[in-house]
């Protein structure tokens, strides 16, 4: 027992003399990978020293319940473990402090009241053991031990949840109300990048220099550029981060974070797609549009769940059972809450006695749907004795105007939905003076188009959504790739179409940017025989043009007798081996652990291919990965040799390739060479990957990877 304690003293000496030093020099610091683990434990272990130092102030103030003797042994017990644990934790945190994406001021804050901590704890120790007697020493520096754990507590919660963690769910009522002047960012795009992503990505915690905090500061991006691309949600680095598994490490948010929904996802790709306007209103996008549709379903969502507690009393499970049929559900919102959501189903089964029967729950009654139902005028004096109802629903229906004179004691209706009814103006009028209402879906009903902007004068605090309006002028989304591969066989043509009857395709093949004159006008499948870049856009009258679609095309070639890598590729990337260059499989850009790809970094690629030689060779092609959020950039050289002896090959081929000088989609790009048409029969292929990566892609001096799928002869 001696020796341990003897062990644990000395460890706790050489941990913090080991911590000065690592504090002192921190600024020329290099950490390998191997410790980053470590580092990262540093939230794991640090609840332990905060526990047992809370621990040692508690045995102090209440040391009159023990024996003396059992007391100094405990409390010497439990210092021993605070402070060699104390020192432990501080040394993973400033390891973890390494990896960067923090607040340097805050970081510095918490930095140093974490050694604080560490030295104090080790301090307590040392006067446990050689000046217990004074007491009033000890006394005053677990005092102050404390005071600064509590600091330094606080510091890294705000590092690692946001300033305003603690006291956030006393300040969730405060959002904006949204109208229909809220532009579709801020009505659904923004209270969704806060939820999900503000708490890793704000002005006090930078994780990959990101900061979210406002929009001006989303669009400047982090370390690896833009987070989106307007109009290109499959090249935008934040939708393919959250469609990763959750335990890749690059999956975003983190694994234990709060996770997109699939509806939060499919909303974000759509409003990427649509070209990530911030500025436009969230009411003049197309009703049936699939964005608009999203948008509200998550608007709704997000009020539903910031709605307050009810203050009136629950219905009784048995009646609630009583009024639930295989055609009308009725369960409460939440298990915590009374309020109740009421959906009727199949139109034949709906009576007026089962909408009367819903008045055993007429206090309780928030959301009521009766869509598609056969619901007439006269159903109306029921309807109004549902005091609290917020929500109604009664979409193509048979009511008119006249029904809506009924609601008049709907004091808390909020959202009413009059689609496909035979409402007009002049009901609306009168209906409009309900004192919370805020939206109304009345499209395809006997409203026109200047009863709209009528109502939106004389009710400016309503929405008006009276669905898509001719003067309106969308732009259209990019031509749809029907292809399954971008890699083509020898008689297979690039095809590509577009959903909207009537609309005109343009593409190029010289990397150029179509217009509505210049570009090549689709009208059938096109025909490549070499690796090209094919650009398209779309046109038609009325509409404003499509954002430019780029995609990287591939031509089956020549298979090799035989290949050989003359340099083994990295343990973890290894593929298939030398097949992997020639089995016609391509890899994808958001997966390189994919089985295709070779990848390359401490050493060059090095491969020999051994040909046929009745067929000549004339175009050599070299396939390799773009992720810079990776490091899989372009090889910083390539070579081909060829010969018909493996000792007496020559360069017939060098090229440097342009390396990126700022982000971009990740992508798989080719490499070509034009080379006189011969019959070679071994040709040698080099990709040498970069030295050290660019400064905006990471600061430390990092080596670049390579990564192939496929080598192409034809």
């Amino acid at each position: 027992m001696k020796f341990i304690r003897t062990f644990i003293a000395n460890s706790v000496f050489s941990l913090n003399v080991l911590l000065v030093f690592l504090v002192i020099f921190r600024a020329g610091l290099d950490v390998p990978v191997w410790l980053q683990p470590i580092g990262r434990m540093h939230p794991l272990l640090l609840h332990v020293p905060i526990g047992l130092l809370i621990l040692t102030a508690l045995l102090v103030i209440f040391k009159n319940g023990f024996k003396k003797k059992a007391f100094h042994n405990f409390l010497n017990f439990v210092l021993y473990f605070s402070a060699l644990t104390a020192a432990l934790t501080a040394i993973m945190g400033l390891l973890l402090s390494m990896e960067g994406g923090y607040d340097e001021t805050q970081l510095t804050l918490h930095l140093a009241t974490g050694v604080c901590v560490s030295l104090l704890a080790g301090w307590l120790l040392w006067l446990s053991l050689y000046a217990l007697k004074r007491k009033t020493i000890f006394n005053i520096s677990l005092t102050i031990s404390t005071i600064v754990l509590l600091i330094a507590g606080h510091l890294g919660s705000v590092l690692t949840h946001g300033e305003n963690f603690i006291l956030q769910p006393l300040s969730q009522g405060t959002d904006e109300t949204v109208t229909d002047s809220t532009s579709m960012y801020e009505a659904a795009i923004h209270p969704l990048l806060k939820a999900k992503c503000q708490g890793c990505h704000n002005e006090r915690k930078l994780k990959g220099k990101l900061n979210m905090a406002s929009a001006e500061k989303i669009l400047k991006g982090g370390k690896h550029g833009p987070i989106w691309v307007a109009g290109n949600p499959d090249s935008s680095t934040i939708i393919n981060r959250v469609n990763l598994p959750e335990e890749n490490d690059d999956h975003m948010p983190p694994s234990g974070k709060t996770q997109l929904s699939t509806i939060e996802k499919k909303l974000l790709f759509h409003w990427i797609l649509a070209g990530a306007e911030m500025t436009t209103p969230w009411t003049k996008f197309k009703p049936a549009d699939s964005l608009h549709i999203l948008a509200v379903e998550v608007i709704h969502q997000r009020q539903n769940q910031m709605v307050a507690h009810y203050s009136f009393p629950f219905a009784s499970k048995e009646t609630i059972q009583k009024l639930n049929t295989p055609f009308c559900t009725v369960a409460q919102i939440a298990s915590d809450e009374p309020a109740i959501k009421v959906d009727f189903f199949l139109s034949q089964a709906f009576s007026t006695d089962k909408l009367e029967e819903l008045l055993s729950i007429k206090e309780q009654l928030i959301i009521l749907n009766l869509a598609k139902m056969p619901v007439t005028d006269a159903d109306g004096r029921i309807i109004n004795q549902f005091k609290n109802l917020e929500r109604l629903n009664l979409n193509q229906t048979g009511i008119t105007g006249n029904f809506l004179s009924s609601l008049k004691d709907l004091n808390h209706l909020q959202s009413i939905s009059l689609t496909g009814t035979g409402v007009d103006k002049k009901s609306l009028d009168k209906f409009a003076v309900l004192p919370v209402l805020r939206e109304v879906f009345a499209w395809n009903t006997k409203l026109l188009p200047e009863d709209n902007i009528s109502l939106r004068k004389q009710f400016p605090a309503i929405t008006w959504d009276q669905g898509y309006q001719s003067t309106e002028i969308l732009s259209l989304t990019p031509p749809l790739l029907l292809n399954e591969s971008y890699l083509l066989g020898e008689n297979e043509p690039i095809l590509i179409k577009h959903n909207l009857p009537g609309t005109q395709i343009r593409y190029t093949l010289d990397g150029s940017d179509p217009d509505s004159i210049a570009g090549i006008l689709f009208r059938g499948p096109v025909s490549i025989s070499r690796y090209s870049t094919l650009k398209t856009r779309a046109f038609k009258d009325g509409w404003r043009g499509s954002p430019v679609a780029q995609f990287y095309f591939f031509k089956t070639g020549l298979k090799p007798k035989t290949v050989e890598l003359l340099n083994p590729p990295d343990k973890d990337y290894k593929g298939e081996g030398a097949a992997t260059l020639t089995d016609n499989k391509k890899g994808n850009a958001d997966n390189f652990k994919d089985i295709a790809w070779l990848g390359y970094r401490q050493k060059p690629l090095v491969a020999l291919f051994y040909m046929e030689t009745s067929n000549p060779v004339g175009i050599v092609t070299l396939s390799y990965c773009e992720n810079f959020s990776s490091y899989l950039l372009p090889p910083a050289l390539v070579e081909v040799w060829a010969g018909n002896e493996l000792t007496n090959l020559k360069l017939i081929q060098r090229f440097v390739p342009q390396q990126p000088i700022e982000n971009g989609p990740r992508c798989v790009k080719g490499i070509v060479f034009d080379v006189a048409p011969s019959n070679y029969k071994i040709f040698k292929v080099i990709a040498q990957p970069v030295a050290k990566v660019p400064v905006w892609v990471s600061k430390k001096p990092e080596k670049g990877w390579v990564f192939v799928d496929e080598v192409i002869f034809n």
